[in-house]
């Protein structure tokens, strides 16, 4: 209904990225009219192919014309050997270049903008759709795991927005007004330059973001699945007189619960989490018995169940985020699309940039028994990871797999088409 080409060729690419994914929205299910939360994406995601699109169409633009640069003749004079003409003209003066490197360095920052707005929700607890605040994978009170991340992707997104700022503009009469206007084409060449390595490097904070959330939400998914069986195990254990199908009814009232308030407490530490979300839960436990025609338990039975779901929830997260750690390789990948597969497995795989676990990661701390030695030793600052991914995407090694992605993209779009 919007035909731009940039933009259709985004959304395309995107629609294909996501092939095989199991942590994006379904969208051949019917709509959900009682969701609870955002309905819609907020903009820095549901609005990506309109914003990527002008600077696709751009690009585009600015590659036809540089490419026309570099195989034209720029030099003064020109001597036109079969006329014996010599031509006093100004083909030296390269304003297509300004041009071209001023708009180029507005794409950047327009695409720095979007990753740096997509970064910021991913870490921020009150944006994330119930990540840990920082993204911290430990207890929030020991770790802040990118925080400092946050901020960098705000100054890296500021220097995107100075060097933006055309240069051509800024000309200035030279050479006894001879030169009155010149094209400063070279410097707008080396702002783009210095924009462009910029974008590497918020690039490579946010890919860090990235295949941190995306471990998290794993490990969250993960969680759920064991915690609904321990859930289950609990009641009849602690109410042994409930029928089966009673102990069904009183489990499903129980897990509700749990799974609105457990999202709610991602800014706790993992004890007091489990607690809180334990202690919410006995609401419903006592609304369940009130209501039903079931003999109705004592408080010490209450309380003993309260204080087994609470263990149950510490250890089955404790142990399920061990194993993340041991095997998110394995296991994060399993969810993934196509294109996220790829690019996470180059991050986790190639570049051996793992699961951050918090701030015994850090290099200064004592491991405790909690890593091998060699594990110990590869440790890295938050900083130092991020500059592995910034060494990957400047010396091209991320490239190939990106333009694997772009070429798996283009073929299944091919294949839909054909279908």
């Amino acid at each position: 209904m919007r035909p731009h080409p940039g933009q259709i060729d985004c959304a395309a690419n995107i629609l294909a990225f996501l092939s095989g994914s199991k942590l994006a929205r379904c969208v051949d299910k019917p709509k959900d009219t009682h969701m609870t939360g955002l309905f819609q994406d907020r903009y820095a995601t549901r609005t990506a192919p309109q914003w990527i699109g002008p600077q696709i169409e751009d690009l585009a633009h600015a590659i036809s014309q540089i490419t026309r640069e570099l195989n034209s003749t720029t030099d003064n004079p020109l001597v036109d050997t079969e006329d014996e003409h010599i031509l006093h003209g100004g083909n030296f003066q390269a304003a297509v270049v300004t041009s071209t490197m001023d708009r180029t360095r507005l794409c950047l920052d327009k695409l720095g903008r979007m990753l740096f707005a997509q970064g910021t929700e991913i870490i921020n607890p009150m944006l994330n759709n119930s990540l840990p605040a920082d993204l911290a994978s430990d207890d929030p009170s020991l770790s802040f795991t990118c925080k400092g991340i946050d901020i960098n992707l705000a100054s890296y997104a500021s220097e995107l927005g100075f060097l933006a700022n055309p240069v051509g503009n800024h000309v200035m009469s030279a050479e006894m007004h001879n030169q009155a206007i010149n094209s400063l084409a070279l410097i707008s060449a080396r702002h783009t330059f210095q924009a462009l390595d910029v974008l590497r490097i918020l690039s490579s904070a946010y890919l860090f973001v990235l295949c941190q959330a995306l471990d998290l939400r794993v490990l969250q998914l993960e969680f759920q699945k064991v915690a609904e069986v321990d859930v289950r195990g609990l009641i009849p254990e602690h109410f042994n007189s409930l029928p089966e199908k009673s102990c069904e009814a009183l489990h499903d009232a129980v897990w509700t619960k749990l799974m609105s308030v457990w999202p709610t407490t991602t800014s706790l530490d993992l004890s007091e989490r489990c607690s809180k979300s334990s202690d919410a839960v006995m609401e419903n436990v006592v609304k369940y018995f009130a209501s039903s025609d079931d003999p109705t338990p004592d408080l010490s039975q209450i309380m003993c169940f309260n204080k087994a779901l609470k263990t149950a929830l510490q250890s089955e997260y404790d142990r399920t985020r061990n194993t993340m750690y041991a095997n998110h390789l394995n296991i994060t990948t399993s969810y993934l699309g196509k294109a996220s597969r790829r690019m996470y497995t180059f991050v986790r795989k190639d570049l051996a940039v793992r699961f951050h676990r918090g701030l015994i990661e850090h290099p200064t701390q004592p491991t405790e028994g909690k890593m091998s030695n060699e594990e110990a030793a590869q440790r890295k600052t938050i900083g130092g990871q991020v500059s592995i991914i910034y060494e990957a995407l400047k010396d091209g090694r991320a490239t190939d797999t990106m333009m694997v992605i772009i070429e798996e993209s283009l073929k299944l779009q091919e294949q839909n088409k054909t279908t």
